[in-house]
């Protein structure tokens, strides 16, 4: 175990992260993807959507505030 990884500002996976977005990715890297059954897919829409109307105001009208 790293003895200095509790100061560290980044994690692991927080440092993919942050590599993929600046687009440095490994070329030879290549990780099967599956997407997801059509059911799971539709309920994470639902569940967001909901959230959203449930969280959030209509954009629109926030814009006209």
């Amino acid at each position: 175990m790293h003895q200095h990884r509790h100061q560290q500002a980044y994690n692991r996976a927080s440092w993919y992260c942050l590599l993929a977005g600046m687009d440095y990715r490994d070329t030879h890297l290549i990780q099967p993807f599956e997407c997801a059954p059509a059911q799971i897919d539709s309920a994470a829409k639902a569940y967001v959507k909901t959230l959203c109307e449930t969280h959030f105001g209509v954009h629109e009208q926030v814009l006209r505030l």
